[in-house]
């Protein structure tokens, strides 16, 4: 039907548990509550973690070299000022253009449902938690569109 479909992989943090007190995965990839050394929402930090992801692949370039809150200044900005504000901020390379000029309000708001830096407002990438309806990243206008509204997406 000539479509494409994108399969990310990278088993070396795969876990079969929702919840977890370890941190796993590279620092710029890790949800800032993996560093508070309470248990987290793993689920949420997959999100965040493919929000990074989503990032790199828009503005080609890593949005921080951490999430730990003092390690990185474009972390600290993010965490203070929220993604928006860094986005209109923050250089594109080789241009005077701010990050924000170069994508469309639909994937600013992709981005801002996965990097989240409270996780309580980030989306999962889900839309519902065994019989649980859940905040989705699928009920953003990036995703309305005829070949996304076909099927549920559910963990159990």
């Amino acid at each position: 039907d000539g479509s494409v479909n994108v399969k990310l992989i990278d088993f070396s943090a795969a876990s079969t548990e929702r919840f977890h007190t370890r941190r796993s995965g590279k620092s710029f990839y890790q949800a800032p509550e993996q560093h508070a050394g309470k248990g987290y929402d793993a689920y949420l930090g997959d999100a965040f973690a493919l929000g990074v992801v989503a990032y790199i692949v828009l503005l080609k370039e890593y949005p921080w070299n951490s999430t730990v809150v003092g390690k990185c200044k474009c972390f600290n900005y993010v965490h203070k000022h929220g993604l928006r504000a860094f986005l209109a901020k923050r250089k594109l390379r080789a241009t005077r253009d701010s990050a924000a000029q170069a994508i469309s309000e639909e994937a600013m708001q992709l981005l801002e449902a996965l990097l989240a830096i409270d996780p309580t407002k980030r989306s999962y990438l889900c839309d519902t938690i065994g019989s649980v309806k859940v905040p989705s990243v699928f009920e953003l206008i990036w995703f309305q569109t005829e070949s996304m509204r076909r099927g549920q997406r559910t963990f159990s």
